[in-house]
């Protein structure tokens, strides 16, 4: 759903929202780490500046705040002159690379058709403004979730470890603002190289193929109620463990939904259930089309057929 996509990436969003729509992995990792280190500088640039203390030998009003506002001016001076721990390019660098490449390794399988992205669910966006914080588990839910809902291990990994770092970072910091940006322990900093490194691959490896019909039986189909039809092809997704359940999967015939008496991911049986909306040509055959929609929403290529009048 393109609307849906634009919302969802409209404003300051995009930081975080891929263009399927989603919430992106890398992208909220990489936004996650500008904004921690962003965060302490500003601290330490504000930190004991508003308490008014002179900078002569005035007599000090609040020896206790003057005092916390020159140590706070001194962990400033000192943090800028000193170079910048070497972990911090691995925590910033690492995840706006993998930012980068899977965005760039995303496009072009989309793009091939070697990846598909299914359209986002309309039915999970929250309806009102009041409604934000339901945006909010949506989005952190996508972060550690593939585009079927599922949870994915390795994003899921990348996730934990960079909260897990992010936890520590502030602790640190906070208890501790004199002694500056604090030094990461290399364990957490090998943890956290690890997880980008495997999400990254994972998306060098990853595909997903739509649909695809590669017969449908008979090529010639009566228009009626009851006819029977078969559509052999792939991709179509497995028996569904709970039939009755609510599903984006279907079988359409001219865009109108045929009744499914069985689904496997080669065969699908199923039957018409109203001629109503279907095309009709007394004279003769009149040229119809064939489409399987997965449970991701996403659909075939079309796939011709013809109706007649019995």
């Amino acid at each position: 759903d393109a609307d849906l996509t634009t919302k969802r990436r409209r404003g300051v969003k995009a930081l975080v929202i891929g263009k399927d729509g989603r919430a992106s992995t890398s992208k909220v990792q990489a936004a996650l780490w500008t904004l921690a280190v962003l965060y302490a500088f500003i601290f330490l640039l504000c930190w004991g500046r508003s308490h008014g203390c002179p900078t002569s030998d005035e007599p000090q009003s609040e020896p206790a705040l003057c005092q916390q506002a020159a140590t706070a001016g001194d962990t400033l001076d000192a943090t800028m002159a000193a170079p910048l721990d070497a972990t911090y390019f691995v925590l910033l660098g690492f995840p706006l690379s993998a930012a980068v490449a899977t965005r760039a390794l995303t496009g072009s399988k989309v793009a091939s058709g070697e990846l598909l992205k299914p359209p986002p669910d309309a039915s999970t966006e929250p309806e009102t403004p009041a409604d934000g914080g339901q945006g909010v588990v949506r989005a952190i839910t996508e972060v550690a979730t593939n585009d079927n809902g599922e949870v994915d291990l390795l994003d899921f990994q990348y996730f934990a470890f960079t909260l897990l770092t992010l936890g520590y970072f502030f602790i640190q910091f906070l208890t501790n603002p004199a002694n500056g940006i604090p030094l990461l322990p290399p364990t957490l900093i090998g943890l956290s190289g690890l997880s980008v490194a495997t999400y990254t691959a994972k998306k060098a490896v990853e595909t997903g193929v739509k649909p695809a019909i590669s017969a449908v039986t008979p090529a010639r189909i009566a228009r009626t109620a009851s006819t029977n039809v078969m559509i052999l092809g792939s991709g179509f997704g497995a028996t569904p463990a709970d039939p009755t359940a609510a599903s984006k999967r279907a079988a359409l015939l001219d865009g109108t939904e045929l009744t499914v008496t069985a689904w496997r991911d080669t065969v699908i049986t199923a039957t018409i259930g109203t001629v109503a909306g279907l095309p009709s040509d007394d004279a003769g055959m009149a040229s119809s089309q064939v489409k399987v929609i997965d449970e991701n929403g996403v659909s075939s290529d079309p796939f011709n057929v013809a109706l007649f009048n019995p």
